[in-house]
Formats: structure tokens, C-alpha cells, sequence
């Protein structure tokens, strides 16, 4: 439906463009939600195509085509719609994603070697001299987000 500017021009020619240019990204919005896995369930697509055939015909669009138009849209919007509940089916829903396992022992192993450090006194040799050491708990929690975060962006590269 790549031509919906086109057809919605023809439909209500004498139009507001403003008017037109909302109900193109409502079109959009609607063929966007198709697609959606949790707007797909929420979408009733009657409705959504009433709505929009009611603001072009009070904004001054021809009821013929209009009517026509809608028609149309929502034959189109529910072959999609079914079409794309059919392949989630099959999928599954992608906006749930399983944790791959490595990463989850890596995420202990890091919470394990983080809470070693947390203990208020470390007694450290160091060159012969035994060295009491304090952590920081406000830094290291800083430090920790910080490659939390690097961690979590490489990690995005690989998850499609």
C-alpha cells in the first residue's frame, strides 16, 4: 500500500493537508501495529478504519470514494494482520528474547567476584608489608554500572 498517499489524494481531493498528512501516519500507524506482536492483539481494525473514513468524509472527501477506500483498506489490513498472527505463530514472539546461558554465568561469576570485594577490610601482602585496603562501595558500584552497560551494548550487536 506503498500508493495510499496517492489513492487517500484521489479519494478526498480538496482535503486540509494537514488533515491528509494525519491520516497517513494513522494509516501508518495502523500497518506498523499489524506487525506488532502485543499492538497486533489490541488492534481492531473496524474500528481503526471507520475512524479514519469518518475524518476524511467530515474533512470534505467524496463518501463514494471514501467508503471505496475504506473498504479496501480494510480488506488489506486484515490479510495482513492474519497473515502476520500466522507467521508469529510459527516464530514466536521476538519481543521476548531467551537469555543465552553463557551469559547468565558470566553475570553470576561477575556478581560473585563483585561481592568478594564488598567485605569492609581487605588484608593485601604486598612486597613483604601486609596492607589494609577499603572499598568504596558508592565507586565500585559506579565502575560496575559502567561495564554492565559496555557489556550489554556488545552484547546487543550479536542479538538480532
Amino acid at each position: 500500500m506503498s500508493n495510499f498517499n496517492l489513492q487517500l489524494r484521489q479519494a478526498a481531493s480538496g482535503i486540509d493537508p494537514v488533515v491528509a498528512d494525519y491520516a497517513l501516519g494513522y494509516f501508518n500507524h495502523i500497518s506498523s501495529s499489524t506487525e506488532d506482536a502485543v499492538l497486533a492483539q489490541q488492534l481492531d481494525i473496524p474500528k481503526e478504519v471507520a475512524f479514519l473514513e469518518e475524518l476524511l468524509i467530515s474533512a470534505g472527501g467524496d463518501p463514494v470514494k471514501v467508503d471505496k477506500l475504506s473498504k479496501k483498506l480494510s480488506e488489506t489490513f486484515t490479510k495482513k494482520l492474519k497473515d502476520n498472527m500466522a507467521k508469529l505463530s510459527i516464530t514466536g514472539d521476538t519481543s521476548k528474547r531467551l537469555l543465552d546461558i553463557n551469559l547468565i554465568h558470566n553475570h553470576q561469576r561477575d556478581l560473585d567476584s563483585s561481592l568478594a570485594l564488598l567485605q569492609s577490610t581487605t588484608d593485601l601482602e604486598h612486597t613483604g608489608r601486609i596492607m589494609e585496603t577499603r572499598v568504596d562501595k558508592k565507586k565500585l558500584q559506579k565502575a560496575e554500572a559502567k561495564i554492565a552497560k559496555k557489556v550489554a551494548k556488545r552484547n546487543n550487536k550479536f542479538v538480532k
